[in-house]
């Protein structure tokens, strides 16, 4: 039998595509390593040492977690415990937490005051183990109090060399009802550490299963609250509730029907509130802050120095007048080593017109610190300036690898687009068909990922990593049928290029895809680095990777898909044109 020249060029084809598709998963798991074992571009130091003894506030500070918890759901359910915390302290109604919005990424930023891509902790897949930068656990450790968690394996990974007590729960049904009693235990007994972390996991939980806006959901910010409730009677019992400072809070918030880790206002919310000695009682405050405030706000309480490189300033609005001045001693330590570490960072980037603005700025800030007056309010402007040059820098730096991240996506785009378009000229006489194959195949991808498996463009819909890999594969052969049936329907059996038009759609699916990926390339460039990209697009982009990569590996259906259409068009063409004969006969002997 005779194998035409149509024939070897498909199969060629094919099997360049195939190895493509092999080349590509080995690419798509560098992508993804430099998100989870992302490497930040400075290694974090103090600069400073205290040279100012600043205040005990409290002896205690209990932190209470409530892992997924939304503010306006809490507004909604109320319940005793969040009242209490309202009326007897302050509530922070514009709290927000950074993206991407995950568990453990957030609970490095809430004790460090660091953003992700400084700290280095990005995803809930990081494995790096413990944190070797400043913490409030890491400082607590060096002055002397005592640390402890209970509930929360993330924070016992990520700094359980400066915990001294650690108390593991598994996160299962009744894991917030266990940490309650263990938290109780601990106060009663008269051995609560200095710093204390309570992780409530069953908000969380629910959140993923049924969603924001079930009644399951309400109930567990219910028992949260009565859980709340429960701690503070055992201060009381104890009689240290004058001398413990109690903050509760979530990390992120969960979409209406479940899920977090993308940049929707409904996950990046957060509830935040703090209640204790020298806090002000019955407060609302409706300014915008970030989660990266509370370390260095815990830190002042216990009388820490400040020797964190907190990227937000502390809380100061929630702490009453007579704190005030000790206040805006540690808020200027605290805008000098975040000054000095910028410094270093621009340093380190290149950024020398950055390295002489924070120079200026570091100048002032040391001419406050040697007079006699420091006013926090000032103080608190030089912090806004600093992170203000830290956003541009940012911006400077995506700005600069412009040319080159331009560059790179054109030779790829290059590589993606010319078998295509080299495809499409020599079957040009039936180009229209081709563009219809291939635009509904891809739109049949889309279709299928969004609205049959129920992936939102959006990290928060991601709940299980080989779930959403399995989506992409089913929807990838889903696109690869629909567009084969396509073809079929136009392709004319007695076209004399049917052999080539049956590959032809699946590197137009491919070529569209990688419109994604290009975008990304020209914005960001193709691997996770500093500063983070757009995580909305990222999240794009990680999935057109992971279509295209399908589609190369499974490719070989296509033309086997058109060739057995074709073969049963042919033959119901030419069972119709015999029916038809053998009718007209009869009808012409009637």
């Amino acid at each position: 039998m005779k194998i035409g020249k149509s024939t070897i060029i498909v199969v060629i084809i094919v099997l360049l595509l195939i190895i493509t598709g092999f080349l590509m998963s080995n690419a798509i798991t560098k992508v993804w390593s430099s998100w989870v074992d992302y490497d930040p571009p400075i290694n974090v130091k103090v600069h400073l040492k205290p040279d100012y003894n600043y205040p005990r506030i409290a002896e205690y500070v209990i932190i209470v977690l409530v892992d997924g918890a939304r503010p306006d759901i809490i507004d909604k359910v109320g319940g005793e415990g969040f009242s209490l915390l309202k009326k007897e302290g302050v509530l922070f109604s514009n709290a927000y937490a950074l993206p991407p919005t995950y568990s453990i990424p957030a609970r490095a930023a809430i004790s460090t005051g660091l953003p992700h891509e400084i700290s280095g902790v990005t995803s809930n897949w990081y494995k790096k183990g413990v944190l070797n930068i400043p913490s409030i656990f890491s400082l607590a450790k060096i002055y002397g109090l005592k640390t402890g968690a209970i509930g929360d394996s993330s924070i016992s990974m990520l700094f359980k060399d400066y915990l001294d007590t650690y108390i593991e729960i598994p996160e299962t049904s009744g894991h917030m009802k266990k940490s309650t009693e263990e938290a109780v235990k601990i106060i009663t007994s008269g051995e609560l550490p200095n710093i204390l972390w309570v992780g409530f996991a069953d908000v969380d939980e629910v959140g993923h299963s049924h969603g924001a806006l079930s009644s399951r959901y309400e109930e567990a910010i219910a028992e949260a609250s009565k859980s709340i409730i429960k701690i503070i009677e055992a201060l009381k019992l104890r009689r240290i509730d004058d001398r413990t400072v109690l903050v509760v809070l979530s990390d992120h918030g969960h979409l209406d029907q479940g899920g977090h880790g993308g940049d929707e206002l409904e996950v990046r919310r957060i509830y935040l509130s703090i209640m204790g000695p020298s806090i002000k009682k019955n407060v609302t405050l409706n300014i915008d802050i970030y989660y990266t405030s509370i370390a260095s706000t815990i830190a002042f309480i216990l009388g820490l120095p400040p020797e964190l490189i907190s990227y937000s300033p502390p809380l100061s609005s929630a702490f009453s007048e007579e704190q005030l001045p000790s206040l805006a001693m540690y808020e200027l330590g605290l805008a000098l080593n975040y000054g000095y570490h910028l410094k270093d960072l621009f340093t380190r980037l290149e950024l020398n017109s950055y390295v002489e603005k924070s120079d200026e700025y570091l100048a002032i800030l040391e001419k406050i610190k040697a007079s006699d007056t420091v006013d926090a309010g000032s103080i608190t402007e030089y912090y806004v300036e600093l992170s203000r040059l830290y956003e541009d820098s940012k911006k400077e730096l995506i700005s600069r690898d412009a040319g080159i991240r331009a560059f790179s996506a054109m030779l790829v785009g290059l590589i993606a687009w010319a078998p295509t378009v080299t495809l499409c000229y020599f079957t040009r006489k039936s180009l229209w068909k081709l563009l219809i194959s291939g635009f509904i195949g891809f739109t049949a991808f889309w279709a299928s990922f969004i609205y049959l498996f129920r992936y939102t463009p959006t990290m928060s819909s991601v709940n299980s990593l080989d779930s959403y890999i399995e989506s992409i594969m089913a929807s990838t052969l889903i696109s690869i049928i629909v567009s084969s049936v396509v073809m079929v329907s136009v392709i004319s059996i007695k076209d004399e290029r049917k052999t080539l038009l049956s590959i032809t759609p699946i590197l137009l699916i491919i070529s569209l895809s990688s419109i994604i990926i290009l975008v990304m390339g020209v914005l960001y460039g193709f691997i996770v680095k500093f500063p983070f990209p757009d995580w909305s697009l990222a999240y794009l982009y990680y999935t057109s990777l992971l279509n295209e990569m399908f589609l190369a590996l499974f490719n070989g259906l296509m033309p086997l898909l058109v060739f057995i259409g074709l073969t049963l068009k042919t033959k119901l063409v030419k069972s119709t044109r015999q029916y038809m004969k053998v009718s007209t006969v009869l009808n012409a002997d009637i």
